[in-house]
């Protein structure tokens, strides 16, 4: 697997779009609705490999909920080549699936009961 890029949420996209943009110098590179409701902008700095994802989720969405601190992160996403048989062994390491959308797949990963659940894209 490969990683490729970190999605927070937020709870105002535009003043998060102008942070970025204007205070760390970041440019969109994507941008566009989620079948679950939501919307996602995509960012990158000039210098490096990394992409940052803001995920904003409106009330009514599926995936919204109130702002607690700490729920920022909203997943990590990693690139496969084969989806299916690294989903199977996530889940054979205790991961949960979370929503399936054809080849792309979120699963919940939790490698102990005490360890926090973090949202993993494949």
């Amino acid at each position: 697997m490969k990683f490729t890029y970190t999605g927070i949420r937020v709870r105002n996209l535009e003043r998060s779009i102008e942070f970025y943009k204007e205070i760390m110098k970041m440019r969109i590179i994507q941008k566009g609705k989620m079948e679950a409701g939501g919307i996602y902008v995509q960012l990158k700095s000039e210098r490096s490999p990394q992409v940052l994802e803001l995920n904003y989720y409106p009330p009514g969405a599926k995936f919204y909920e109130e702002y607690v601190a700490g729920s920022e992160l909203d997943h990590l996403a990693f690139w496969c080549k084969d989806v299916r048989k690294e989903y199977r062994r996530l889940v054979d390491s205790g991961a949960t699936q979370q929503l399936s959308l054809g080849m792309k797949m979120a699963i919940r990963l939790r490698l102990s009961k005490t360890q926090t659940a973090y949202g993993l894209n494949l």
